[in-house]
């Protein structure tokens, strides 16, 4: 490159080779720049397909603890420019090979670090993006498990814990021999609970300020709504008390 100047025929192809250089040095910081000049230069070469390879493999190192560098002797983690590498990758190449595999690696991390409202977000968009991936079973029983893993609990907003039954109604439906296998009814079972649950505490707490109308309506509504679940024994048990017991329906299957 010193030699002949950036306007070489060659030019493209050595910043890649330099590039490879760089990550198999472990110099993972040098060879993201130097694949950011090829990717401003040379995007929709024929070897841009070895620059995104290239970025995916520095985003896993990142991933995986390599640490960035600052005037040398300070490092700190790579883990935010990984994620910016890999949305960029989907973003502006979301033809490429590596595309949907950058939203997976992605939404793997962020699911492994505890992440879960975040992952749901990348492995739905995988699911909008990609319906006939490979990962598609995969991503679906991950956004259910990502949404029931970021319910903060029966005192906080019950939409992610919708969201999950949603999700694993879905994948029963398209992956029935999975989901029997995954015991998802048993985890649909587990929800109910919990969202009956949620709906007696709001029985309780029309109860607690006396306004008793609105706390038989809840216990009722619990009652035939999450039939067979402790809540539902439970405010069958406030209907008594509160004197406004009645004969149960059948429950609809």
């Amino acid at each position: 490159v010193k030699k002949q100047g950036v306007d070489h025929p060659l030019h493209a192809e050595l910043l890649i080779a330099e590039a490879e250089a760089q990550v198999g040095l472990k110099d993972y910081d040098s060879a993201h720049e130097t694949l950011q000049k090829f990717l401003s230069q040379y995007s929709g070469m024929a070897v841009t397909s070895e620059a995104l390879r290239l970025e995916f493999e520095v985003a896993e190192a990142y991933l995986g603890g390599a640490k960035r560098r600052v005037w040398v002797i300070f490092r700190f983690s790579g883990v935010e420019l990984a994620y910016q590498i890999l949305d960029e990758i989907s973003t502006d190449h979301p033809d490429s090979s590596y595309a949907e595999l950058a939203i997976k690696t992605k939404a793997d991390h962020l699911f492994k670090t505890g992440e879960h409202a975040l992952a749901e977000i990348d492995y739905a968009r995988m699911l909008r993006e990609y319906p006939r991936s490979r990962y598609h079973q995969f991503a679906l029983r991950r956004t259910a498990d990502s949404a029931l893993a970021s319910y903060a609990g029966v005192e906080y907003d019950e939409a992610a814990i919708i969201e999950a039954d949603e999700r694993f109604s879905d994948y029963a439906v398209r992956y029935p021999a999975a989901a029997q296998r995954e015991g998802v009814a048993l985890i649909r079972d587990s929800i109910r609970e919990m969202r009956g649950e949620k709906e007696f505490l709001v029985g309780q707490y029309y109860e607690r300020t006396r306004h008793l109308s609105s706390a038989v309506f809840q216990y009722r509504l619990v009652r035939t709504q999450y039939v067979d679940t402790i809540a539902a024994a439970k405010a069958r048990r406030r209907l008594e008390l509160l004197g406004a017991a009645e004969p149960v329906a059948t429950a609809t299957p």
